[in-house]
């Protein structure tokens, strides 16, 4: 296997650390198998098992600290680390200094497995960096910049999960890192030595990195777009969305970020400061249309985008909407349609 200048430099720094824990690891599982229940040692026992665990932290706290300073800084794992355990043979990788209930546990008393989560590491910091042509067009559709930090949804079996980064592949590497998404099986007879288990994980992290997914910019999209002044006059409060359930998960996810794209791109149109509401008579493409409160007609049209939103529908054909005034004489046909099915807006200037 080919590797790349960081992934060397990588390998090169971790797999002495890696090997060191997991021996040190795998030394303090055996002695405290032998050593029998804790409440019959002696002192000479106590001081031992205190040395041997002095000796797995302070190589697990050498191993993280690398890891950790390789870590993409957008990914917000600064407080990350290994935290073994007293009894040996596994260690929790989590977020402060590995005391966190996020994370993963890893088999570190098997060398062999303990390697390949570590290849596996390398190169999901690695590969994750890498954004893909396709991911990277698609969010230019968007007017997403690849320069800045955006927060992507992703579709698991279970759920979805939210993540930050670059571009996609950025966001889904920090899923992988933070044990949320699924690691590598052990590795089979074949893999029989460090360096094998290291490059089994190595290449197991490109392959799921390069591997298409479902992928949402949909939390970006819906911050940028709740959070105006303009929107909050519209349609008031936004509703709280479950991450892990969230609204796009009923449709298709790039049809639904187009559609918030497409509504960014109407509140941009807007003048900075909304003026003083009035009616709108908002027709989607048919004979008939609805009632709608705006400071113009593409701000009429913004409300109803944003309340189906609200709603969970996702609109459609939105370029084809026009909006209507009831107050001006462009709007008669309008009042006309509207009266139909409308209570008055003024009861006592409505037409007889």
């Amino acid at each position: 296997m080919t590797l790349t200048a960081k992934e060397a430099t990588l390998v090169k720094t971790l797999l002495p650390l890696a090997l060191d824990a997991s021996k040190a690891s795998a030394a303090l599982q055996e002695w405290r198998q032998d050593a029998g229940a804790k409440s019959t040692w002696s002192n000479h026992n106590k001081l031992t098992e205190a040395a041997l665990f002095s000796r797995v932290d302070k190589a697990f706290s050498a191993l993280g600290a690398v890891i950790v300073g390789a870590i993409p800084a957008q990914w917000e794992m600064s407080d990350w680390g290994f935290a073994p355990s007293r009894m040996g043979g596994t260690a929790r990788w989590a977020s402060k200094a590995g005391r966190g209930r996020d994370g993963i546990v890893y088999n570190t008393a098997s060398l062999l497995c303990f390697i390949m989560d570590i290849g596996t590491m390398i190169g999901v910091i690695v590969a994750s960096q890498r954004g893909d042509r396709e991911d990277l067009a698609r969010m230019k559709s968007l007017d997403l910049s690849n320069k800045g930090i955006s927060t992507f949804s992703f579709s698991t079996y279970r759920c979805f999960l939210q993540a930050k980064g670059y571009h996609p592949r950025d966001a889904f590497g920090a899923l992988i890192l933070k044990g949320q998404m699924d690691k590598p099986v052990p590795p089979g007879r074949s893999i029989n030595t460090p360096e094998l288990a290291l490059q089994a994980g190595l290449s197991w992290a490109r392959k799921t990195l390069t591997r298409g997914r479902n992928w949402s910019a949909a939390p970006t999209l819906w911050a940028q777009l709740r959070k105006d002044a303009r929107v909050r006059k519209l349609a008031g409060p936004a509703p709280k969305v479950n991450t892990f359930s969230p609204p796009w998960k009923e449709h298709g996810l790039e049809r639904y970020d187009r559609v918030l794209a497409a509504a960014l791109s109407l509140l941009r149109s807007l003048p900075a400061k909304p003026g003083a509401l009035g009616t709108y008579l908002v027709n989607r493409g048919s004979s008939w249309g609805e009632g709608a409160q705006g400071w113009c007609g593409t701000s009429a049209i913004l409300g109803c985008v944003i309340r189906d939103l609200d709603d969970g529908k996702l609109p459609a054909d939105i370029d084809k909407w026009r909006a209507f005034s009831l107050a001006d004489e462009c709007g008669g046909p309008a009042r006309m349609i509207a009266e139909a099915y409308l209570p008055p807006t003024n009861p006592d200037t409505a037409r007889r």
